[in-house]
């Protein structure tokens, strides 16, 4: 009984760490993702006063 109680604990944990790494990433790539996502749409509002100027 002890044994599959430390499998049982180890599975949680291992979920546990799996669960938090895959938000952890989500999480990173959702920041990176938003600061690309900001970056093109200033190369854009440039680009766009660039045209409007010539």
């Amino acid at each position: 009984p002890a044994q599959t109680h430390t499998l049982l604990v180890t599975k949680l944990m291992v979920v546990l760490y799996e669960t938090s790494l895959s938000l952890g990433f989500k999480w990173i790539n959702l920041k990176v993702g938003n600061l690309a996502f900001s970056s093109i749409g200033q190369d854009h509002n440039m680009y766009s006063a660039v045209l409007s100027t010539t």
